[in-house]
C-alpha cells in the first residue's frame, strides 16, 4: 500500500475504491516484483498467532495489524514501517520503533551504519 500511495499520490481509501488508479500502473507494478527479492519471508506459527490474539485484546488491534506486530515481536524486528497510526500505542508498548516517514526511515538506516 505504501508503494501504491507513493506511485499514485492517492490515499489508501481512494485506491481501495478506485481500482482504475492501480490498473493504470501495470509496468511499474511489474517492476515492483524485483523489490520483493530484497526480503525474506517469515513463517507464521502458533506462537505468533497467540501473540496476535494478545495484542488484539491488549491494544484493540485488528487481526491483520496484530499479526504484523506479533511477527515483528517474535522475530526480534526492531522497526515497523507503516502509515497506520493504529500501531503507535502497540509499538511503543512492545518496544518496536514505528517509522512513519521517509525521514524516520533515513535516520534509522543511518544508525545502522
Amino acid at each position: 500500500m505504501v508503494y501504491l500511495r507513493a506511485l499514485t499520490g492517492e490515499r489508501a481509501y481512494t485506491l481501495k475504491h478506485t481500482p482504475e488508479l492501480i490498473k493504470g500502473h501495470e509496468s511499474e507494478l511489474r517492476e515492483f516484483l524485483t523489490f520483493f527479492g530484497l526480503f525474506r519471508e517469515l513463517e507464521i506459527n502458533r506462537s505468533i498467532e497467540t501473540l496476535a490474539v494478545e495484542y488484539m485484546a491488549k491494544y484493540g488491534l485488528l487481526p491483520n495489524d496484530a499479526m504484523i506486530l506479533a511477527t515483528c515481536k517474535f522475530y526480534g524486528i526492531k522497526y515497523l514501517v507503516s502509515f497506520d497510526s493504529d500501531f503507535e500505542e502497540a509499538c511503543e508498548g512492545e518496544e518496536i520503533t514505528l517509522l512513519e516517514s521517509i525521514e524516520e526511515i533515513s535516520k534509522a538506516l543511518e544508525k545502522r551504519k
